[in-house]
């Protein structure tokens, strides 16, 4: 036999040395991704989580022996794929440590997955990471100027076409899709207002079937994933470039469930969240993300590695396994989330601060001064005993300690010794979607007939922001002292 040189020795070991590599397990610690910030988005107070998740499978199989492809009578190949957070403006992930597995990403999207291949059944799997989440604002003031789509890109023609359940040129969709295209200004005015009239038209409803868009129409509505199926439906049929995002929602710190939400694109400016399953009777949710999402992947159609096959799934929210690169329906995995609080967010500190509460107070004590100068009345003296009076209440009602039940403003008025001859309180809030307060809060005043009666002369103003709805409350007493 002829002799191999040792230059070909050595080569032919480091390319085996190098394939070998390409197989072995994933280290236990995965350095995090860094995400691209988009120009129109605001993150604004981080939270930070630590999140244990385990997937176990259900049904049994015996341990004894090795399963075998029936079709090949060769040893069985396994795979495991499950769905993993990656860095984007949602949040900031690092600190992943895998029980086992690898560590995989999509090429055109670039989200994780895990993936664990074995010769018997995968039993369980256990991913820790860390999570900061950010509330995220869209500051839509930064839209300054109007870009035509690029028609030809990638991202317009995967978002804007037809796709699993999106049905963009379905009867229904189209005859609202024209009426509200006719209103519009834009495309932003567009996504808009049809998130608007989603929620007038349709419910969120865990009962029924509402899987195919005629479907939940007929149903009156459906759950979380029927409606961003509909709201993304409506964008695409005037060709607004719009997807699924997939992945959990956090509840009181601790607990979780599965969600699904629409993000929509803007050339130039980038994706905006809209999750139209939220119902606040406002915008709340246009433009608005609360910090308690956690993100797996985006779109729907998604094609993994099974041993050496692709194989493809509509839809990643739970893990997905295959054998020898079919997909097993006989086996059952379950998904356990462990959320633990490592670093609350400051929004309440910050917020109901001294500075912040004289500074909120001092805004809203212009804005009367303005409207009343501009009807040439006398202006209010903010009195200071009103004011403790308005801001104790809001206190007993949305502090963090609060009383049973809070006084009335008869009875803090009689334990501050004021008794005027007339008076008049009013009460409004400011939802956590809202960026900038002060336009609302113009608004509001504007609204109050009685802000404008020259008979008083005194006004108390209170402020108080709620953590546990992520709300402002303001409140503004206007009296005639005797």
């Amino acid at each position: 036999m002829k002799a191999i040189p040792n230059i070909k020795i050595a080569c032919l070991a480091l390319l085996l040395l190098l394939v070998s590599c390409a197989h072995l397990p994933q280290s236990p610690q995965v350095t995090e991704q860094k995400a691209v910030p988009s120009p129109v988005m605001v993150k604004r107070f981080p939270a930070r989580y630590h999140i244990r998740q385990t997937v176990s499978k259900q049904t049994s199989e015996p341990r004894e022996n090795k399963p075998t492809d029936t079709r090949t009578n060769r040893p069985a190949t396994f795979t495991l794929a499950i769905p993993l957070p990656r860095t984007t403006d949602y949040h900031d992930v690092a600190n992943i440590i895998m029980s086992q597995g690898t560590l995989l990403t999509f090429p055109g999207t670039k989200d994780n997955y895990v993936s664990v291949t074995s010769d018997r059944p995968v039993e369980s799997v256990t991913i820790e990471y860390d999570i900061t989440l950010y509330q995220l604002h869209a500051d839509f003031a930064r839209i300054t100027s109007v870009y035509p789509y690029d028609t030809q890109s990638a991202l317009y023609r995967n978002n804007t076409a037809n796709a699993y359940r999106i049905e963009a040129d379905h009867p229904q969709i189209s005859a609202i899709a024209d009426a509200l295209w006719k209103e519009s200004a834009g495309y932003l005015d567009y996504a808009r207002r049809a998130f608007r009239h989603e929620q007038k038209i349709l419910k969120y409803k865990s009962s029924g079937k509402f899987f195919t868009v005629k479907e939940i129409f007929a149903n009156g509505g459906g759950d979380c994933g029927a409606l961003s199926t509909i709201y993304i439906s409506l964008l695409r049929n005037k060709g607004l470039p719009a997807r699924y995002m997939t992945g959990i929602i956090l509840k009181d710190n601790a607990q979780w469930s599965y969600h699904i939400w629409a993000e929509f694109y803007i050339e130039k400016y980038g994706w905006i969240p809209a999750d139209p399953s939220f119902f606040s009777g406002e915008e709340n949710y246009f433009g608005y993300h609360n910090g308690k999402r956690i993100f797996f992947n985006q779109g729907a159609g998604f094609t993994f590695m099974a041993g050496f096959r692709e194989q493809k799934t509509r839809s990643f929210q739970t893990p997905v396994q295959w054998q020898n690169g079919s997909s097993l329906q006989s086996l059952l995995y379950t998904t356990d989330i462990k959320v633990s609080l490592l670093e609350d967010s400051a929004e309440e500190k910050e917020f109901n601060s001294t500075q912040a509460v004289q500074l909120s107070i001092d805004t809203v004590a212009g804005m009367i001064d303005r409207l009343r100068r501009e009807k040439n009345l006398p202006l209010l003296n903010i009195s200071r005993t009103l004011s403790n009076v308005m801001s104790r209440q809001l206190d007993e009602r949305f502090g963090p300690e609060r009383p049973q039940s809070a006084g009335t403003l008869k009875d803090l008025m009689a334990e501050a010794r004021y008794r005027p001859r007339w008076w008049r309180a009013w009460e409004w809030s400011v939802g956590p979607a809202v960026l900038h307060r002060e336009e609302v809060i113009a608004e509001k005043l504007a609204e109050w007939d009685a802000l404008l009666e020259a008979k008083f002369r005194e006004a108390g103003i209170g402020y108080r922001y709620s953590k546990k709805d992520r709300t402002h409350y303001y409140t503004i007493l206007i009296a005639e002292p005797k």
